[in-house]
């Protein structure tokens, strides 16, 4: 396995545009690997924010994003590449008050600042999965849509089940994480995400929950809240994904 910071200095080589020296108190990033989305403007804009993007490709970003060079991890490949930029917040932003991922089909309708409050109580705020609530159910979910391999994903779950992680156990919809970096807490729980979507699936829905069951670290969701039409201040928008990537998903899931 690699180590975290092999992962982290390995990201790039711009660090100095965001590391150590932020000036605002909450950070908005996201991380777009093989021109799997654009990443469009978010529809509000906060001059108190920072907007950075990750992405091998730095001509897919729009203003206000900063965009960050990045280069593909060869041992984790793309999606893990964008995976550990996700998941690992407090060694990218350690001097953030705030850190916002979100995915790159997320677009900000609203006020995040209203959201940040949040966590002067808890450190992790995210939206419940609006249709599954168990790790297994959506392992299945995601077998049958062609998402990653079934032998993966079946041997990642029997090991859940071996270890007594319990169904229905809860389930989140990641494409919103809003982090306190400087939680330790937290930090033990992200490294413990990470550690499951290194050596598995990278489904990260279908390990995050395990995590926080096997650290005892909880986590809040908003409400009744999702990106899918619910919440006033997140909106879905639909993936900009090339031909030969749409293809190739829909080939894994007639294999599937």
């Amino acid at each position: 396995m690699l180590s975290l910071m092999d992962i982290i200095s390995g990201i790039t080589e711009h660090r100095q545009t965001f590391d150590s020296r932020l000036t605002k108190t909450v950070v908005v990033y996201t991380c777009v690997t093989k021109n799997y989305d654009r990443i469009r403007a978010p529809s509000i804009v906060d001059e108190r924010i920072r907007y950075f993007a990750f992405t091998d490709n730095p001509s897919i970003a729009e203003p206000p994003w900063e965009a960050i060079p990045i280069s593909v991890n060869k041992t984790l490949g793309p999606i893990k590449t964008a995976r550990s930029i996700k998941i690992l917040h407090h060694l990218l932003f350690p001097d953030a008050k705030t850190t916002v991922w979100v995915d790159g089909n997320i677009d900000i309708i609203g006020d995040l600042f209203q959201l940040t409050t949040l966590l002067d109580s808890i450190p992790l705020v995210t939206f419940k999965h609006p249709l599954r609530d168990c790790a297994y159910d959506e392992g299945e979910a995601c077998i049958v849509a062609g998402k990653d391999s079934r032998d993966v994903i079946n041997k990642q779950l029997e090991r859940y089940r071996k270890q007594g992680y319990p169904k229905n156990q809860g389930l989140i919809e990641s494409n919103v994480l809003i982090r306190n970096p400087k939680s330790e807490q937290l930090r033990e729980l992200m490294e413990t995400w990470w550690r499951e979507i290194e050596a598995g699936s990278h489904r990260d829905q279908l390990s995050f929950n395990y995590a926080s069951w096997q650290t005892k670290i909880a986590y809040e969701t908003i409400g009744e809240d999702n990106s899918r039409g619910s919440s006033s201040v997140f909106s879905l928008r639909r993936h900009h994904i090339p031909f030969r990537a749409r293809l190739i998903q829909k080939l894994r899931s007639l294999l599937n």
